[in-house]
C-alpha cells in the first residue's frame, strides 16, 4: 500500500506527513526508492506539511534541498510574509497539501498546492490564498503570485457569525464562484429582535459553472423551530425537519415540488445513529421502495459495520425481494483507518470456502491530515509499475482524493470522488441525501458550504461570546470538531483500553504496561481488569499507575508517584451521610409524616430540598444502586447532561428494614423512586419521589390497595431533593463530564 512517515517540531507540533512532492527521494521513509529497505512499499498517495513560523523545523540529519520532505519556500518568502505571516501561538500560517488522482501511475504527477492563511485578532480566519508553482525537479516553490484560484475571504460580526464570504473557483473554469452576504434575524433586517439565526444568503454571482457551491436564496430561506434548530430550508426543498429532544434529526420531509428523497433516522439510547432510511420522493409512503442503512456500533459508539436493507420494489433492487447485505466493515487502529467493502448477503448461507479466503483490493484505507480531513483513499492492492519484465516499483492505488476549502467544501479540480467513500472533512460522515455538502456527527448537522451548523451548539453557555451556530471557533485550519460539540485543537493521539474498559487517549507512541490476567490486586481488594487493559504508562518523566477504590475496587484513575493525575481526579467520594447524623430531628419529621398520613391530615404533597430530611437519602441502599447505575452510564459514554438518568425504582422489600438500619426517614418512606439524577452546575441533583398509601405499605407482602382520596391512609406525596459533588474519581470515559 504505502508507508506513513511523521515529522514534528521541537515543540511537539506536527510538521508533516510523507512529503510535498510524493516522490520517493523526498519521502521521509524513502518508500518505493530503489536500493532501500522500503523499495517495494507503495509510493505515497498523499502528504502534507504545516508551517507555523519561519525556521520552525530543522531535520536532525540534513537531507539536502533536493531530498527534503519539505519543498523550499525561499523564493516565495516575501509573498508569504504578507499572505501567511509567521505565527508563534500554534496557529498555522500556511499548509502544503499533495494528493494523487485515482488510477495515476505517474511518479511525478502529484497535485501539490500551498495555501496561506490570514487571521484577525481573535484568531478567526479571514483569508485563504492558494499557490501551485512548485518545481518537482528542484523540490522548491517559485516566486510567483497566486492566480486567484481557490481564494477565500471572510468577515464576521461581533458574535462570530460570518457576514460575508468571497470564494473563488479555478482560473480554468472561471474564478467567480460565490460572493455571499449573510442576512440574519435582526431588527435592522426587519425582524422583531436580534438573534444569531441566519435567514437567507444573497449570492452576487448570478450563475456560476460550479454545482457544489451555494446559490442565491430567497428571503426567509431558513426557518427555525422554537429551540433554534433549522426547520425549513427552501433552497434544498426541505419543507420540515423534525428534531428529537436530544438535538438529533429524526425526519427530513421534502416539499411536493422536490425530487429529492425524504429521510428518517433512528438512534440508540446513547443518541448514536443506528439507521438512515431513504424514501424516494415519488413513493415515500411505500415502504417496499425504501432503502435503509443500519449501523452497528461498539460500546464506545464507534461504527463497526453497516448493513444495507433494500425494499423489494426499490429502484436499485432488481430481484423483487427484500435484500439485506453487510455493506461495510470499519477498520480501526487508534482511530478509524478505513473500511472493507463486504457486500455479503445476510439472508443466505455463504459457502464454507469463502469464510477462509481473502480477496485483495476490498479494503480502503484513508489518509488524513492533522484535522482528520480525508485527503486520499487507497486500496490494499497497490499498482505495480513495470520495469522490463518485472515490477520495478509499487504505487499506492488511489480510489478517491479530496482537498478542501477552509470550512470543508471540496475544491473543484482537486476532488476525485469515484470511490464513494462516505467520510471526508474532519473524518465525519457525508450526508448528501440531506443536502449537498452537509456532514453529520454526534451533535450536529453541518453545512460546509456556508461554515455553519444547523442546530444550536449544546455548549453555548460555555462560550457566551460566540454564536451558537459558529463552527470550529471560526478557525477550521487549527480546530477540528469530531463530534460537533466543541472545537478541539488537533492532537496526535492513540486510543488504548483503560482499566475498567473505557477509552484512554494517550500521545502517539506512548509505551504502556497492560494487564495479562483477569484481576489485579489493589490496596485492599482484587479489582477486575481484562487482558490488554492499561495498568501503567509513562509520559515524559511521569509514570502513571492505575489506582482503584480502596473498598469498592472501582477504577479511580491514573496517578504518578507525586499525586499528579491523568484525566481524572484523585480522592475518595464523600457523598454519604451517617445514619446517625441529625437522627433526632429526622425521627420527628418521620413521625409527623406518618401520623398525619394515618389521621388523614397530611398535605397532598411535601417537598424537602437539600435539608437534613432529604440528605438522609444520600446513603440509602436504593440511591447507592442508582448512583452506581449513573456512573456506569457515564462511563459507557452516555450524555447525562442532556439525557439524564430517570425512573430508577427502589423497592423496599423484605430486606428493606435491615438495609435502612436506624435511619427514620428511610424506614418511614419504604419503597420509593429516584425520579431523576441530573447534572446542574457541575453537581448531581437527586430527585426522589414517594407515594405513601396502603399500596406502597404493602408493596412486597400482599394485595394492593390504591386509594386516590386523601382520607386516612390515602395517597400523599413527598419529594426529596439533594445535591452532591460529581465524583470524578469514578469517571474515566465520558466527554461530557471528564476533567
Amino acid at each position: 500500500m504505502q508507508g506513513m512517515d511523521y515529522a514534528y517540531t521541537i515543540q511537539g507540533w506536527i510538521k508533516g506527513v510523507n512529503s510535498n512532492t510524493l516522490q520517493s527521494n523526498t519521502d521521509i521513509g524513502k518508500d518505493g526508492q530503489s536500493g532501500t529497505l522500503n523499495a517495494m512499499i507503495g509510493r505515497d498517495a498523499f502528504g502534507y506539511s504545516l508551517n507555523y513560523f519561519a525556521g520552525d523545523y530543522q531535520a536532525i540529519s540534513n537531507p539536502g534541498a533536493l531530498n527534503n520532505f519539505i519543498a523550499s519556500t525561499a523564493a516565495k518568502s516575501s509573498i508569504l510574509a504578507t499572505d501567511g505571516p509567521s505565527l508563534y501561538n500554534g496557529n498555522i500560517s500556511s499548509m502544503v497539501t499533495a494528493i494523487n488522482s485515482p488510477g495515476s501511475t505517474s511518479t511525478t504527477a502529484a497535485l501539490t498546492q500551498l495555501t496561506a492563511y490570514q487571521y484577525d485578532q481573535l484568531n478567526r480566519i479571514t483569508q485563504l490564498k492558494a499557490y501551485k508553482d512548485i518545481n518537482m525537479a528542484t523540490n522548491s516553490w517559485g516566486g510567483g503570485t497566486t492566480d486567484g484560484s481557490y481564494q477565500e475571504n471572510y468577515s464576521y460580526d461581533a458574535n462570530g457569525n460570518i457576514m460575508q464570504l468571497k470564494r473563488n473557483g479555478t482560473l480554468a473554469m472561471g474564478l467567480n464562484m460565490d460572493s455571499l452576504t449573510y442576512h440574519y434575524e435582526t431588527i435592522a433586517n426587519g425582524y422583531q429582535k436580534n438573534t444569531n439565526k441566519l435567514r437567507w444568503i444573497h449570492d452576487e454571482v448570478a450563475q456560476s459553472p460550479y454545482k457544489t457551491d451555494i446559490e442565491d436564496q430567497v428571503q426567509n430561506n431558513y426557518v427555525y423551530d422554537p429551540i433554534g434548530n433549522l426547520a425549513t430550508n427552501i433552497q434544498e426543498g426541505i419543507l420540515q425537519i423534525n428534531w428529537n429532544v436530544y438535538g438529533k434529526i429524526t425526519d427530513v420531509i421534502r416539499a411536493d415540488t422536490s425530487s429529492q428523497p425524504d429521510l428518517s433516522f433512528l438512534y440508540d439510547a446513547q443518541g448514536s445513529r443506528i439507521a438512515k432510511i431513504v424514501k424516494p420522493h415519488a413513493t415515500r409512503t411505500d415502504a417496499t421502495t425504501w432503502t435503509t442503512t443500519w449501523y452497528t456500533r461498539d460500546a464506545t459508539g464507534n461504527v463497526i459495520s453497516t448493513y444495507l436493507q433494500t425494499g423489494a420494489n426499490a429502484q436499485s433492487n432488481k430481484t423483487n425481494a427484500i435484500l439485506f447485505v453487510q455493506d461495510e466493515q470499519m477498520l480501526y487502529g487508534s482511530g478509524r483507518i478505513g473500511l472493507k467493502s463486504v457486500n455479503s448477503n445476510m439472508l443466505t448461507t455463504p459457502a464454507i470456502s469463502s469464510l477462509f479466503s481473502r480477496i485483495i483490493g476490498m479494503k480502503q484505507y484513508e489518509g488524513t491530515n492533522h484535522l482528520g480531513n480525508v485527503l486520499s483513499v487507497f486500496s490494499d492492492l497497490p499498482m505495480g509499475v513495470n520495469s522490463g519484465n518485472t515490477i520495478g516499483l509499487n504505487i499506492a492505488n488511489v480510489i478517491q482524493a479530496s482537498d478542501y476549502y477552509a470550512f470543508g467544501m471540496t475544491m473543484p479540480g482537486r476532488t476525485f470522488s469515484g470511490g464513494g467513500y462516505r467520510y471526508g472533512f474532519g473524518g465525519q460522515e457525508l450526508d448528501p441525501e440531506t443536502a449537498n455538502g452537509t456532514y453529520t456527527a454526534e451533535f450536529w448537522e453541518y453545512d460546509s458550504r456556508i461554515g455553519r451548523r444547523w442546530n444550536r451548539d449544546q455548549l453555548v453557555k460555555k462560550y457566551p461570546w460566540q454564536s451558537p451556530y459558529a463552527a470550529f471557533n471560526n478557525n477550521p485550519i487549527y480546530f477540528n470538531d469530531p463530534t460537533g460539540l466543541v472545537g478541539e485543537p488537533p492532537e496526535e493521539q492513540e486510543q488504548k483500553t483503560a482499566a475498567g474498559g473505557g477509552v484512554l487517549n494517550l500521545p502517539k507512541g506512548t509505551t504502556t504496561v497492560n494487564a495479562t490476567g483477569k484481576e489485579v490486586v489493589s490496596e485492599t481488594v482484587k479489582a477486575q481488569v481484562k487482558e490488554g487493559e492499561v495498568l501503567s504508562f509513562k509520559i515524559g518523566e511521569n509514570e502513571y499507575q492505575a489506582h482503584f477504590g480502596k473498598t469498592s475496587g472501582i477504577f479511580a484513575g491514573y496517578f504518578d508517584s507525586k499525586g499528579n493525575v491523568y484525566r481524572v481526579k484523585e480522592g475518595a467520594p464523600d457523598n454519604a451521610n451517617s445514619d446517625t447524623d441529625n437522627w433526632g430531628s429526622n425521627v420527628l419529621w418521620a413521625g409527623d409524616i406518618t401520623i398525619s398520613y394515618f389521621l388523614g391530615a397530611a398535605a397532598e404533597k411535601r417537598v424537602f430540598s437539600d435539608d437534613d430530611v432529604a440528605k438522609a437519602f444520600s446513603n440509602a441502599y436504593g440511591v447507592n444502586k442508582a448512583r452506581d447505575f449513573f456512573y456506569d452510564q457515564v462511563n459507557q459514554g452516555r450524555d447525562v447532561i442532556n439525557n439524564p438518568v430517570t425512573g430508577f425504582a427502589a423497592p423496599f422489600g423484605i430486606l428493606g428494614p435491615m438495609r435502612a438500619g436506624i435511619d427514620p426517614i428511610e424506614q418511614m418512606v419504604g419503597t420509593y423512586r429516584i425520579a431523576s439524577i441530573r447534572v446542574v452546575n457541575n453537581q448531581l441533583v437527586f430527585e426522589i419521589t414517594n407515594r405513601t398509601s396502603t399500596n406502597s405499605l404493602l408493596y412486597d407482602v400482599g394485595p394492593s390497595w390504591n386509594r386516590s382520596t386523601f382520607d386516612p391512609m390515602g395517597n400523599v406525596y413527598q419529594d426529596y431533593i439533594f445535591t452532591e459533588n460529581i465524583d470524578y474519581n469514578r469517571i474515566y470515559n465520558n466527554r461530557y463530564l471528564g476533567q
